[in-house]
This record gives structure tokens, C-alpha cells and sequence, in this order.
């Protein structure tokens, strides 16, 4: 429901003014308004402290892995999945099930690791972006380091 708040009209039922409904053609008492508001500021209070805590907690979850080979390496679609061994990792995310990285395949990540694979290159740190959103259980790569 819309309510104008723009407009505001003395109703010849009431003694006070109100505040006028501009779908129902209606005036709606002081004291319901007010409770319309409050509600409406405390779910905006609390959109904000979800969104935050989404926020840090995709922050904090930001995978990386340092050292190591590409051991495999998978296309899936217009996803390029790939392992990394010989390496230590952290705060990989819970959707990150197979501990793979993802990119895709016109990302210019993409040449990186196909080169590095390909040459059997040692890799500096990779990081992650805490998410898996370019494959469900592979975390979708931030950045990528080769080693020379």
C-alpha cells in the first residue's frame, strides 16, 4: 500500500490532522501513521545489520592458497575449474566443497591458469573471492600469482 506522506489534510471526521491515503482517497489517523513509520525504521535497521554481517562475513571467508602446482584443471560450461596441491590454504568458504578455484573463461584469469597448467608452473598466491557463485562448489578466483 502507497500512503502519500506529502499530504497532509484536516478530515471533517477527525479534530486533528491526519494524513492522507492517495489510493483510498482516505484519511488515516496521526497515531496509525506513527506506527507505520516505526515499523518501517526498524525493518530498515535491520536490513542494514543483515547486509553488514552478509558483508564481513564474505570478507572474512575470502579463500587463499599459497604455493603448489595446478594439478587439475576441468572446463564446465563457460567455467574453467581447477586444484591446486603442494600448496597451504585458508578460510576457504563452506561452499568451496572440492577446494577448486573457478574463473571464467573470458575472464583474462583464465590465460593465466590455462599458461600456468600447461607449463607446469609454480604458483604464488592465489586468492579467492568467498563466494561460488561462477560454480557451486568451487570459489570463484579473486586473483592468481605464477611463479617464473
Amino acid at each position: 500500500m502507497h500512503i502519500s506522506m506529502a499530504v497532509r489534510v484536516e478530515c471533517l471526521q477527525f479534530s486533528h490532522y491526519n494524513f492522507y491515503n492517495n489510493i483510498t482517497n482516505s484519511c488515516i489517523p496521526c497515531g496509525m501513521m506513527r506506527a507505520v513509520i516505526s515499523q518501517g525504521v526498524q525493518m530498515k535497521r535491520i536490513l542494514i545489520i543483515v547486509s553488514l554481517f552478509s558483508f564481513i562475513s564474505n570478507v572474512l571467508a575470502e579463500g587463499d592458497s599459497n604455493g603448489g602446482t595446478i594439478n587439475h584443471i576441468a572446463s564446465v560450461n563457460d567455467s574453467i575449474l581447477f586444484g591446486v596441491t603442494g600448496n597451504t590454504f585458508s578460510n576457504r568458504p563452506a561452499c568451496a566443497s572440492t577446494l577448486r578455484f573457478s574463473v571464467h573463461k573470458d575472464s583474462p584469469h583464465a590465460a593465466v591458469v590455462l599458461t600456468a597448467f600447461a607449463a607446469g608452473k609454480k604458483l604464488g598466491n592465489v586468492r579467492g573471492l568467498g563466494t561460488c557463485t561462477q560454480w557451486g562448489n568451487s570459489e570463484d578466483l579473486k586473483w592468481i600469482e605464477v611463479s617464473y
